[in-house]
Parts: C-alpha cells; structure tokens; sequence
C-alpha cells in the first residue's frame, strides 16, 4: 500500500469511526489528553482495525501488515492529537512559540530565550499539511495551492501560522502563545520595557484621547505594548477592533464593557469575495467608537484611520518600522499607494493625524523595551514634517532603552495636563535613572487574564 492509499484509508477510518473515539473535556489537562490519546490507539487496535480488516478480506483485499497498520495508527492519532499536543505545549506560562518543520523534531522557544526540542508531531511531511488543513477548515479559512499561507488564532492569546504546498520546500506551522497577554502599562514597565516617564506619558496620552501608532519589527513587543495601551481606556468606552486575524483579543481580558471586534475574511471561503481590513474600517467608524484599534496597518485602512484621526476619533494601531521614523514614513506610503495620493499630501495626513509614535525594540532573548516615544508635525505651512524625540536613548546610558529627551510641545501638554492633573515634566528635568532590570520570563505568578 503507497502513501496516498494509507492516507486514504485513515481519513475513511476518521470519517466512518470516528464517533468511537473517546471526545475530549472543555478543559482538558496534559495529563487527560495522553491518556485520551492512548484510549484512541486502543480503540483503534481493538474495534477498529479490526473491522478495517474485515471489510477488506470481503472486498477481497491484501490484508494489511504490520507496518501498514502501525503506519494507519500513527496517522489517525497524529491527525486527532496533533494540534492538542502543541496547544499542551503552550499552555506553560513560560513557553512563547512553537515550530514545526515537517517531520522534524518540535522546536519550543521559551520566554527567557532558551529551547528545548520534542519528538516529531507527525511521520512525514505531508501529515503537517493535512494538519494545517484540518485546523482552517475547522475555522473557515483557506489552506490550498491556491492559498498555501494561513493565520487564524487557535484561542484567546493563541496565534497559528500555516505553510504548505510547492511554494515552500517543505510545510511549516508556527503558534506563537502572547505570555504577557494581561499585562497593563505599569506591569511592562515593571518588566523594564520603559520607565516612570514613559509610564507616565503613555498614560496620560490615553486618558487624552491622543492618536497613538507603535511600531517595531516583528516579535518586538507590538501587539503586547497595543494591548495594554487600551487597557488604559476608560471601562465604559467603547472600543472597536480592526484586524486581519483576531489576535488583540480586548474583549477576553474583561476590563471594557463593549468591545465589537472585526476580522478580515479571505476570498473564496464560500462566503463570496473576501472582506480586507480597509473595507472593515466603513462600519466600524460607523459604530460611534470611542476607540478604533487596528492590530497592525498593512494596506487601504491606513489612509482610512489616519482621516478618522484627523477627525478627532481616538484610534489606535501598529505598524512595521525599525525607528518612529520608519513607522510614520511606512504609513504615509501605505496610505500614498492604496489613497493614491502623492507621498507629501500622505505624509502630511499622516503628520497631522497621529500624536505619538512609539518604537518598541527587542526579543525573547535580550527582553523588550521602548527607544523612542516621538510626536510628528507638520510646521512652515507644511514646508517640514518633524518627528520631535521626547523619550530617546541617551549616549551615556548603559543600555539602548528610551529615557526623557524633550518635553513635549505646549499643544500637547496642555492637553495631557487637563486630562491627567498628576501629569508633570519634572521627569526631563531630572537626572534620576527608574528603569527596573530588563524582563526576562514572565512571573509565576502572573496568568493569562481572561474574563468571566
């Protein structure tokens, strides 16, 4: 029997019975799914490969051997246990991502850098495929030729990404669990991503509706930095989600009492054509939102959030950038290309609409931290566009994290002080250090906030 018949036949056995399979709790722990799991293989090898068997000696088939029904075995269990086994994996507090390269043993990064590596999650590559398939049906979303790439979250915290097909050499999956899912403003600066100044701008930049996009390269810290900025929104606002993957997940950490989250749908999930993040951004302006956050700006949303900005709609977003320079640049030429504006009128919406430009730094390994905390303008009748630096790193720091560099401009003071009475500059009058220790692993005592 070649491959394709062994695959067929274990997918026949899943569908005919599959009802025969022990089905797991809500809740299951690591410890319940292995002994589901060896239930399964018990089942398998007592009531089912039997009558596999039987239908093939009446249908006048080779019986199988003992190597095509170890082989049957292992693809049914890896098919139904696969994904568990991984989520298993992530659900230690300490664990941040997860890589599978086809047969490959598992790779398992944890928070403080290190990494550990398990057994193999199937027996060949084309296995992972066939799980990578299963979890977007599941979820109504494409994984084909046509579409060899798929992100979708598995759970609240939970990210999936999905590879496969003759476009990559052999199928991949990464999940990447968010470890500081919960965390607030002063638990990150806890963790030494910023200082007391920080802190305190940052806080007082909510509380005064100002525009805020944090960019930074991938894995630096973003979407954990965007999360707990709208934790910092008033409980009663009204906050609405733009995404292209439902990763923020506001509404689950159960500090806002209205929270209406969108997601991007691809074309030809037999829902008709697909729906990307700048059409979401119609209704959801519609909605009366006291905020409008979009996980990260990519394409035609850019150009719609910058004129919600300029609106005066509190907004909220990230965008890839290795400085607050590259972050603001990279959104007005989102916005020139997909408007269709030349790049200086982009840049001047872009100028104009957000307040602060915050860049974020770092990784598992050296911990997270904020560089810069900048304020664009637009100034000489639009003759310069100025990126003014108030929290920078410092030359005779020891280390690259952002420390009080200017004040902010009176405008915008003004308008931090009338929201935040304790609000104050005496941090860029003052030589005091109030970084704590860079982070490393996340605390034991810290847990996923959820809500109830």
């Amino acid at each position: 029997m070649n491959d394709e018949d062994l695959d067929r036949l274990a997918a026949d056995i899943r569908r005919e019975w599959g009802d025969r399979f022990p089905l797991p709790t809500r809740d299951e722990s690591a410890l319940e799914r292995e002994q589901r799991e060896v239930a399964t293989r018990d089942v398998l090898q007592r009531l089912v490969l039997p009558e596999v068997e039987h239908q093939r000696m009446v249908q006048r088939l080779d019986p199988l051997t003992t190597d095509e029904l170890r082989a049957i075995t292992d693809l049914v269990v890896s098919e139904i246990f696969g994904l568990p086994r991984l989520l298993t994996v992530l659900r230690d507090p300490l664990v941040t991502d997860v890589l599978v390269l086809g047969a490959d043993p598992v790779r398992v990064e944890r928070a403080d850098g290190s990494r550990e590596f398990l057994p193999p999650l199937v027996r060949r590559d084309r296995d992972l495929e066939r799980i990578i398939y299963d979890t977007a049906a599941a979820r109504r979303r494409v994984f084909n030729r046509e579409q060899p790439f798929v992100d979708l979250e598995l759970e609240p915290g939970v990210r999936f990404h999905g590879e496969g097909f003759d476009v990559v050499q052999r199928p991949l999956v990464t999940m990447r669990r968010a470890s500081v899912f919960g965390m607030r403003l002063a638990d990150l600066r806890d963790k030494g991503m910023f200082d007391d100044c920080a802190l305190a701008l940052l806080s007082a930049a909510v509380k005064a509706d100002l525009n805020i996009v944090v960019c930074g390269r991938m894995g630096s810290g973003k979407t954990t930095l965007l999360r707990a900025l709208v934790g910092e929104v008033d409980a009663d606002a009204v906050v609405v989600t733009v995404e292209s993957d439902f990763e923020l997940n506001i509404a689950a950490m159960g500090r806002h009492r209205f929270v209406h989250a969108y997601q991007a749908r691809m074309a030809n999930t037999g829902d008709g054509k697909g729906i990307d993040c700048g059409d979401m951004m119609v209704p959801a302006l519609r909605t009366r939102a006291d905020w409008i956050v979009v996980g990260e700006v990519r394409g035609a949303e850019g150009a719609a959030l910058v004129q919600a900005m300029s609106a005066g709609q509190g907004a909220m977003a990230t965008v890839h950038g290795g400085s607050a320079r590259d972050g603001i640049e990279r959104l007005a030429e989102l916005i020139a290309f997909h408007a269709g504006v030349e790049l200086r009128m982009a840049r001047w919406q872009a100028y104009r609409g957000v307040d602060l430009v915050v860049h974020v730094n770092g990784s598992n390994r050296t911990g997270r931290y904020i560089t810069e905390i900048a304020a664009p303008s637009v100034e000489d009748d639009g003759a310069r566009f100025v990126l003014h630096r108030l929290i920078a790193p410092r030359s005779d720091a020891a280390d690259r994290r952002g420390r009080a560099s200017a004040e902010p401009q009176r405008a915008m003071l003004d308008r931090l002080t009338q929201a935040d009475a304790s609000f104050d500059t005496r941090w860029w009058h003052s030589a005091d250090d109030s970084y704590r220790p860079i982070g490393g692993a996340p605390s034991d005592d810290f847990e996923v906030v959820m809500a109830q």
